[in-house]
């Protein structure tokens, strides 16, 4: 008799143990969630600003002169910027990215060439740029007086 009695005992507090774990589990997410509720409005704005300055340089590369460092340090943005100027707005970029040879080479990609002038002074005198440059404005002007080929009839 005096072992069931401890059993159901020893079983209430193995349970009660377990409910507090959790509980306290529980209140520790909780936390965290609060936390991070916190800090949404300021995640939120930072995220509004993002989109207004996609928005805003999408409408008119020109923007991108007034837009934050950190727009203008965006590649993706820049590069957009890049190529529906002609390569002009390579200007406003952040100056990392008017110095990083990498990043300049697909700005001549996305303008013919014509992004260049408006690089890093060092990154205008690269002798590999400036080839990609003249070859880039060559292809454009070789494809501007092409002839297009005649439109081939569709299923005949």
């Amino acid at each position: 008799a005096p072992m069931s009695s401890r059993s159901p005992e020893k079983e209430k507090e193995k349970i009660l143990a377990e409910f507090k774990r959790k509980n306290e589990k529980h209140e520790a997410d909780i936390a965290s969630l609060r936390e991070q509720l916190a800090e949404l409005p300021k995640v939120m704005a930072e995220s509004d600003e993002a989109a207004f300055w996609r928005y805003a340089v999408a409408q008119d590369w020109s923007t991108l002169e007034f837009a934050p460092e950190t727009m203008r340090s965006d590649e993706a943005l820049v590069l957009e910027a890049v190529e529906r100027s002609g390569g002009k707005a390579l200007e406003y970029a952040a100056d990392a990215l008017r110095a990083d040879k990498a990043f300049v080479r697909k700005a001549l990609d996305v303008s013919f060439g014509e992004a260049l002038p408006h690089a890093a002074p060092e990154i205008r005198k690269d002798l590999v740029l400036l080839g990609q440059a003249n070859r880039l404005r060559q292809l454009r002007a070789s494809r501007a007086v092409r002839p297009k080929p005649a439109a081939k009839s569709r299923g005949r």
